[in-house]
């Protein structure tokens, strides 16, 4: 009789937990995250070194660098900083395409400076105070 009374209470025990089991509400799952878009505007600075070469040229007849007036060449580096900001708009057209317009400028302490390799009472100075540039996106 135990035997049947104990086998009766587990069969009891497990029908009801396995009731209740199935009755548990759950919570909903969280929604899906939204798409990642490209659309927005956005502003920032750059800042960093620069360096250059430029090379300066009579023109003929008159010939300024040299005294030979035979359209010499001459060479003069340059180094620096340039720092800045720029701004600008993307817009997403379906999932696709980006168009985006940007706009930066810079402000430079490029320059560079050597004597004339061909008149030595003169000298060459090279300098770039600014930057600009527009820039469009596809």
């Amino acid at each position: 009789m135990k035997r049947h009374l104990l086998a009766g209470a587990c069969a009891a025990l497990v029908t009801t937990g396995f009731a209740h089991a199935a009755d548990l509400r759950y919570p909903a799952p969280p929604p899906a995250p939204a798409p990642l878009g490209w659309s927005g505007c956005f502003v920032g600075g750059h800042a960093g070194s620069a360096s250059g070469h430029t090379t300066w040229q009579d023109t003929l007849p008159l010939g300024t660098i040299d005294a030979t007036m035979t359209g010499q060449t001459a060479n003069t580096d340059m180094s620096g900083a340039i720092y800045g900001g720029q701004l600008g708009c993307d817009w997403q057209a379906g999932s696709n395409f980006v168009f985006g317009l940007q706009g930066a400028i810079s402000a430079s302490t490029l320059t560079g400076t050597n004597m004339d390799q061909f008149n030595n009472t003169w000298t060459l100075r090279s300098k770039t105070d600014w930057m600009a540039s527009v820039t469009g996106r596809l």
